[in-house]
């Protein structure tokens, strides 16, 4: 009985502890607009909490910052969001609007799909020295130039010549250009999926080029996967050579390709 007691005690005294809220033991998120863009801080309660642009509603040029200051702190843009441009099926599509984007000097990773629905884009630019990405011609790859992360699509990228660094394209890197034929040269020995979800649109390395008609393989024996979204909605390419090494395909590869 004694036992019992002091059991009801403790529990008691238990319940009326304070006690931290879920929000703050998880970490507190906040979203946030200001000047054209949204942002999001996952955790505003870490000293380091950086910020997450994932949107905007600008046009033309538009400069994404390298800070941004919320509630009388200021928080590093380290990060793009998929579908920061917003297809046409969006409540409000940046798609044919944002035509050329400037990313700060403290942008450490881009998410697959930040930039491949869009129709008018004609360059990215990097403001100060990036440690993580660099352009050349308009065209963004990672700083070491492995891998090309996005070519923007108003660039005509027919018969590209790939920098003989690169071994990787993004899931994005070609969404949507206006080019008419490419070879994949053999020193690439990655292709990576892209994205088909939602109402903000989809991309992939070769998603949506409308005026592509040829598709090339250089001989080698790297390739042994074609990636999600690859070639979909690609509709004039007449026709498509797998390389013989390939030993999987992802799903919607060439949805509505022309056959």
């Amino acid at each position: 009985m004694v036992k019992l007691f002091k059991a009801m005690v403790i529990a008691i005294l238990m319940m009326l502890l304070p006690v931290e809220p879920i929000s703050a033991q998880q970490g507190k998120m906040e979203t946030f607009e200001t000047n054209g863009f949204t942002f999001v801080v996952k955790d505003i309660t870490k000293p380091d909490a950086s910020a997450t642009v994932t949107r905007t509603t600008l046009s033309g040029n538009i400069v994404i910052p390298p800070t941004v200051e919320w509630k009388g702190r200021n928080y590093n843009v380290t990060n793009i969001a998929q579908h920061f441009i917003h297809s046409q099926y969006s409540a409000k599509p940046t798609y044919k609007t944002v035509t050329s984007i400037t990313l700060p000097s403290t942008i450490k990773s881009i998410e697959t799909g930040a930039f491949g629905v869009s129709e008018v884009l004609t360059e990215i630019k990097i403001q100060g020295e990036n440690n993580f990405f660099t352009v050349q011609d308009g065209i963004l790859y990672n700083k070491d130039k492995t891998t090309l992360v996005y070519c923007p699509c108003q660039i005509d990228a027919t018969n590209f010549s790939f920098p003989s660094t690169v071994k990787e394209l993004s899931g994005n890197a070609f969404s949507k250009n206006i080019l008419k034929s490419i070879t994949i040269p053999k020193h690439i020995i990655k292709l990576n999926d892209g994205i088909a979800e939602g109402a903000y649109g989809s991309s992939g390395t070769f998603f949506g080029c409308e005026n592509l008609t040829s598709l090339t393989f250089e001989q080698g024996e790297n390739y042994t996967y074609i990636p999600a979204v690859f070639l979909s909605k690609s509709i004039n390419l007449p026709s498509f050579l797998f390389p013989e090494t390939i030993k999987k395909l992802e799903t919607m590869l060439l949805k509505i390709v022309k056959n």
